[in-house]
């Protein structure tokens, strides 16, 4: 964890609160990246879009080779930017 503040700290100056959103977040986009683990072995995930009067993007994580349905979780996320 504290790596994790070490680089936040690092690639996040003091001048960063004032930077457009966009760069916000591209910013805490390429610091998470450093940080992101493999998925592992033995899962297949795939991001598709359920459409509807908002679209909504949804990540689904199967077991590789899966071809039936399977028992699923539904974790929703509540908000952040």
């Amino acid at each position: 964890m504290l790596a994790f503040y070490d680089t936040l700290n690092a690639m996040t100056p003091a001048e960063s609160h004032a930077w457009p959103l966009d760069r916000q977040r591209r910013e805490w986009d390429a610091l998470c990246q450093k940080f992101q683990a493999p998925y592992p072995a033995g899962l297949a995930v795939s991001d598709v879009t359920v459409r509807g009067d908002v679209d909504v993007p949804v990540r689904l994580y199967r077991p590789s080779g899966a071809t039936t349905p399977l028992p699923a979780v539904l974790y929703a996320h509540g908000g952040g930017w």
